[in-house]
């Protein structure tokens, strides 16, 4: 019974082991939500000089981006990125078209249209990936939403923190697939652009001030000197918690260490403007189903009462032995309590146990059997023919323990008992 109640203890407590680890979230767990973007998008402008762009006017573009759903489920259906990862310029002054800001001289640039061919989520390299399309995009800020053409279990939901509130100089870290990152890479290495989530860049810094976007006049944003160099726009802005707070969208090209981030209140705001996207709010627990918070209390109850179960079941088999005796006496039970010797023998005065006087072997006072609470002892007193346990004789005045499934015999094998 006892390993058995081990064994179930053990199971429960990897249910819920598994459950906290559900639970738990910090910044290493917020790295599992970030993706690389490779978009390719082709000219399609009149004011497009052609000897400045590729001779088949494509061109590709990498950005950052975060994973976002129901905590609980095993795959992810949408992606969070800075609108102008994927073409969505808030400079360009038209928020709904695809632009790109390109050369239109050897002097100039220009916002210019642009198609978007293809978006792809970087898994794990280049040939790793999956395609999206643009789900949605701010009216006020530089945020978008992509959709996976196919759920992907290689990535998992960031927790959203709409806040707006923080601390003088709270911890804020950045992260994403910096560009820069790439160059000190060799060549072949470079090409393949590792994606995977250990490669994830993390820039740490402080929480500078809440503002809304200048171009806009309008749309959440965080300054911060958490630092957002060229390919991380569109990852996220996470707290000391791992919470996201924001999407990466700009840094500042001067020595200055000035850094926006959407906040996550404009987030919220374009996932709740589509149809079917999910996202989890944090702190975690607030985003937890009701199933999982059943589970998590039923594993919790489960193991309580396992517990208190082995304890009772321990607690009586500690205070309580039970000899039960053959030959002459065959049947009769004998309880040993704590504290109080029982005395075997052929003397009623002396004994507790009482063998008939014509019992051959056994003394007046045979052996006195002792119970403190943890462990049964046997003394033999000094007896004609001898006292033994488990076959081996008993010294006299030298007590010796005595274990559950033991015999003991008193002169010869017919006077025996065995201890319960």
């Amino acid at each position: 019974m006892k390993k058995r109640f081990l064994a179930f203890l053990l199971v429960t407590m990897l249910l819920v082991s598994c459950a906290a680890t559900a639970l738990a979230y910090d910044i290493d767990t917020a790295k599992g939500s970030i993706v690389r973007l490779d978009v390719y998008v082709k000219v399609d402008d009149p004011r497009a000089d052609p000897s400045l762009l590729p001779p088949d006017g494509l061109i590709e573009f990498t950005g950052s981006g975060f994973a976002v759903g129901d905590i609980s489920s095993n795959s992810v259906d949408y992606i969070v990125t800075a609108g102008h990862v994927v073409m969505h310029n808030v400079e360009s002054g038209n928020m709904a078209d695809t632009t790109c800001y390109l050369p239109v001289s050897l002097t100039d640039y220009a916002y210019l249209h642009v198609n978007i061919v293809e978006i792809r989520v970087l898994i794990n390299d280049r040939s790793s990936y999956v395609l999206a399309q643009v789900a949605g995009v701010s009216d006020r800020a530089d945020v978008a939403v992509v959709r996976l053409n196919t759920p992907i279990s290689d990535r998992k939901a960031a927790v959203l923190l709409n806040k707006s509130d923080f601390p003088t100089n709270a911890s804020l870290t950045s992260m994403g697939f910096p560009s820069a990152s790439e160059v000190n890479l060799t060549g072949t290495v470079n090409d393949q652009m590792i994606s995977n989530t250990s490669s994830v860049t993390t820039n740490h810094g402080f929480f500078s001030r809440y503002s809304t976007h200048a171009v806009t006049n309008g749309g959440d944003q965080i300054q911060t000197t958490a630092e957002m160099s060229f390919g991380m726009s569109g990852g996220a802005l996470v707290d000391d918690d791992g919470y996201v707070v924001g999407v990466c969208t700009s840094g500042a090209s001067s020595t200055d260490n000035v850094n926006y981030a959407v906040a996550t209140s404009e987030i919220v705001r374009l996932l709740n403007s589509l149809t079917d996207a999910k996202y989890t709010l944090g702190p975690v627990a607030s985003g937890l189903s009701t199933t999982m918070i059943i589970i998590i209390v039923a594993a919790i109850l489960v193991i309580i009462l396992l517990i208190v179960l082995i304890i009772l079941a321990q607690k009586g088999k500690k205070s309580s032995r039970v000899l039960v005796f053959g030959g002459s006496l065959g049947g009769r039970e004998v309880q040993l309590k704590k504290g109080t010797p029982v005395v075997v023998g052929r003397d009623p005065a002396k004994c507790q146990v009482v063998y008939a006087k014509d019992t051959a072997g056994v003394s007046g006072s045979h052996c006195t059997i002792t119970f403190d609470g943890n462990e049964v002892t046997v003394a033999d007193n000094g007896s004609t023919y001898g006292t033994f346990v488990g076959g081996v004789k008993v010294e006299p005045g030298r007590p010796v323990v005595m274990h559950r499934g033991q015999e003991i015999t008193f002169g010869s094998d017919k006077n025996k008992a065995e201890l319960h």
